[in-house]
């Protein structure tokens, strides 16, 4: 751009010359292959940033980065054809000043070409010298950067491979047996995607380990990748068959619906199929397919695993093993000796990597060794290990200050569950430096800082005596201990605040009403929902609360005041809360009336099948949560049933 710019104030300047205009002619041919050019770096740019929605932090750029490709080609395509239209400007100028007499200016024509030639300097400077750029996205040069082949061959063969690559004057591994090299003809799940790619290349290409069965932990749900992996592996290793792969699906919405497996909402339906869609949800057949072939295979191979998404069934098998983990053939505790040879070779390597500059200006290679510290920082988490988790944590963070996942979970699993929300916050505000546009960020730090707050406030108040504080006080001491998670301590202060009951607002006594039945005091609990006004819990406009009031007032004793306020609600707001109607027909059918129940239920039913893409499933689970409901839902899929159409 700084090229063609001058270029042409260089034209301009001599455009006009003893009358004559100055011309630079471009054919037909050029100026469509120009238009054309123009036309795809629009359809590259502008149309690929619509649909790829980048959300411009840290490390969505670098996920995105890759799809922008063919329109930075087309804009260096621009560049070079600036520098030559630059040079021809220049060089038309000349003569043009020449024929007419004027007179070469050696001077302004030296000063416009060294500016073309220099031009392509520009993005060399800031390859080298930009360090806020090569912060955020890595140097160009690739020189010497060996990180990607450390990546591989530590993994692979371990410390043999260390020492091969170990100069003279570098200090040695403090375990020289310490990581091991993979077993004989094991199997490796790869999970982010350099722990794919990297030992792909290896096994595949440089002969480092061929005997290693490598599989994708990601893809297993997919069925082509499933085919090429039988292709592959079938007749060497166990591998789930399609029947298999249909029957993990099977095993996961099963489970979401008994509550066996987490629900992610990634369990849609349309046209009469059941899909799962999402990455977390995916992740969970991913886990199913990965134990089975575990399962299958573990008294003939050794299993070895680089995690992206942790799967909790490996949490008890696995330990420590170098840079990635080992998956035991059989589940317990990491023994003490694999965790200080873990801890001695990472504050090892860590010093290492560290002091190399070229590390320091490699995205990629922070980015990618700080995952691997951190997936072991997990695996110590969910062995309760804390101090061993929240030391790896922090050299995970090191190893890459901007790391999202290292800071949120060394915050969430080690920092928060001790009260130390000081050291959270300031952890959260550096990250936050680092990476100003991830907006999960001020989500999370305005939640520690409310975790903060309680705690300051549950030391203030605590240590006063239950007498001495005010009911909204009592209020107050319980909710702040139920957010520090302190279950245990809040039927004292809840059962001081309720004998004070007629002096608290409808706002305090829903929040002591929802303590008391966390506390497990239920009649407590139903009879400070009772005492909040009808018209103020409607004016609350919360769905929500008004069907949690109304379910406690049932176990409570209060049926027919939660058949009132339930009936009130859908007459007023609350026509297209299926939720509501649902619960209402369940309190109908409890009492016997089943017509009620019917209509209800029928409501409920047209509601969900309004959105069916949104509401089936939710629809389908509540359903099946309740058999009365279950029975009398199966009742009304009966071509007999003729519908009735009436409101309580």
């Amino acid at each position: 751009l700084v090229a063609v710019a001058v270029a042409v104030g260089i034209a301009a300047l001599g455009s006009r010359s003893g009358g004559r205009r100055l011309r630079m002619k471009i054919d037909d041919t050029a100026q469509q292959w120009f238009v054309a050019l123009f036309a795809c770096f629009v359809v590259m740019s502008f149309l690929v940033i619509v649909m790829a929605a980048p959300k411009g932090d840290l490390q969505d750029n670098f996920i995105q980065k890759v799809k922008f490709i063919s329109s930075h080609a087309i804009f260096s395509l621009w560049i070079g054809y600036g520098i030559v239209f630059g040079l021809a400007l220049v060089a038309t100028l000349e003569r043009h000043l020449r024929s007419s007499g004027t007179g070469r200016n050696p001077l302004a024509v030296g000063a416009a070409l060294a500016v073309l030639v220099a031009a392509p300097l520009v993005p060399v400077h800031e390859n080298y010298c930009n360090d806020g750029l090569i912060e955020e996205m890595s140097s160009a040069s690739q020189d010497g950067h060996d990180f990607g082949w450390q990546f591989g061959n530590y993994q692979l063969r371990g410390a043999e491979a260390i020492a091969e690559e170990l100069s003279g004057d570098e200090e040695p591994l403090p375990n020289p047996d310490y990581p091991p090299a993979m077993t004989t003809n094991a199997v490796f799940y790869g999970g982010t995607d350099p722990g794919r790619f990297v030992p792909t290349y290896m096994i595949f290409s440089a002969d480092v380990r061929p005997d290693v069965f490598l599989i994708t932990q990601n893809a297993l749900a997919d069925n082509t990748y499933m085919d090429t992996m039988r292709d592959m592996y079938g007749d060497q290793i166990w591998m789930p068959s399609p029947k298999d792969n249909a029957d993990a699906f099977e095993k996961y919405v099963a489970g979401v619906r008994n509550g066996t497996y987490p629900d992610y909402g990634g369990i849609t339906e349309a046209g009469g199929r059941v899909q799962v869609n999402g990455a977390l949800a995916v992740m969970e057949i991913n886990g199913i397919l990965t134990e089975q072939i575990f399962r299958q295979n573990r008294d003939r191979h050794d299993f070895y695993v680089e995690e992206s998404y942790a799967m909790r069934w490996m949490y008890p098998y696995e330990i420590p093993h170098g840079l990635i983990m080992k998956v035991r053939h059989d589940p317990g505790p990491v023994p003490r000796t694999v965790s200080d040879a873990d801890m001695d070779f990472w504050d090892w390597y860590s010093r290492r990597l560290l002091a190399t500059p070229k590390y320091r200006r490699d995205f990629t290679a922070r980015k990618s060794f700080s995952k691997l510290r951190s997936a072991i920082a997990g695996l110590y988490s969910a062995h309760r290990r804390d101090a061993l988790s929240e030391r790896a944590y922090r050299e995970a963070v090191r190893l890459y200050p901007a790391s999202p996942e290292s800071n949120m979970r060394l915050v969430q699993e080690i920092l928060a569950p001790q009260g130390r929300f000081g050291e959270a916050l300031r952890l959260l505000e550096a990250l936050q430096a680092a990476d100003p546009n991830n907006r999960r960020m001020p989500e999370m730090t305005a939640q520690i800082r409310r975790l903060d707050n309680a705690h300051e406030l549950e030391r203030t108040l605590g240590g006063k005596d239950l007498s001495e504080l005010s009911a909204e006080e009592a209020v107050n001491l319980a909710e702040v201990r139920s957010m520090l998670g302190k279950s245990n301590d809040i039927r004292g202060p809840a059962l001081a605040a309720f004998r004070s009951l007629a002096s608290l607002s409808a706002d305090d006594r829903y929040r002591l009403g929802a303590l008391l039945g966390q506390a497990g005091a239920i009649e407590e609990s139903a009879t400070a929902f009772a005492a909040i006004p009808r018209d103020a819990l409607l004016a609350s406009g919360s769905g929500e609360r008004i069907r949690t009031v109304a379910s406690v007032l049932v176990a409570g004793g209060r049926r027919a005041d939660a058949v009132q306020l339930l009936a009130h609600y859908l007459r007023e707001t609350g026509r297209q809360d299926w939720q509501a109607w649902l619960l209402f027909s369940s309190f109908q059918l409890q009492q016997g009336k089943t017509r009620d129940a019917v209509v209800a239920m029928e409501q409920a039913r047209q509601i969900a099948a309004r959105d069916r893409e949104r509401l089936a499933e939710p629809f389908l689970k509540a359903i099946e949560a309740d058999p009365n409901l279950a029975k009398l839902f199966q009742s009304l899929l009966q071509p007999s049933q003729s519908p009735v159409r009436q409101t309580p």
